[in-house]
């Protein structure tokens, strides 16, 4: 299978929503997708931050696969935060996912971004995913939120 990796761009918003909804709609997430204008009000307010850094994978010219975030100057050094992370259903388990935290990883990399950071479910799949790639839990921190 023919990969292509690039720049995730705002020419690729109605693909990213299609694609989002598949992925987030099915085990370990099941999300519901009732009105999409959020989820457009999500990805658009993305292109518009001059610190948005994310990457698509395609194949044959059609959405695959996203790895969208934000780059953060710390007192540490520079972060990307990787906000999200999905593959189509349909290309999971194909290595697509391996071959684009890699990109991702690489244009870090060129960047001089020394840490990524994310944020996914405890005990699940794509838990299982990060760690196999050599991403860390931190002991000391801890997730929280407030719904209002």
């Amino acid at each position: 299978m023919n990969i292509t990796l690039g720049a995730f761009t705002n020419v690729d918003l109605e693909e990213a929503i299609e694609v989002y909804c598949l992925a987030f709609s099915r085990e370990p997430w099941n999300e519901q997708f009732d009105d999409l204008e959020p989820m457009r009000k999500y990805f658009e307010s993305y292109f518009q931050s001059a610190c948005s850094f994310g990457f698509c994978a395609k194949w044959e010219n059609q959405l695959i696969g996203i790895g969208m975030g934000h780059i953060h100057p710390t007192i540490q050094g520079i972060r990307y935060s990787l906000d999200d992370f999905f593959i189509h259903p349909q290309y999971q388990g194909k290595g697509i996912g391996t071959q684009l935290l890699k990109h991702i990883e690489g244009k870090c990399r060129e960047n001089k971004i020394e840490t990524i950071v994310l944020h996914t479910l405890r005990d699940s799949i794509s838990e299982d995913f990060y760690k196999k790639h050599g991403f860390k839990t931190r002991s000391k921190l801890i997730s929280l939120a407030k719904r209002l």
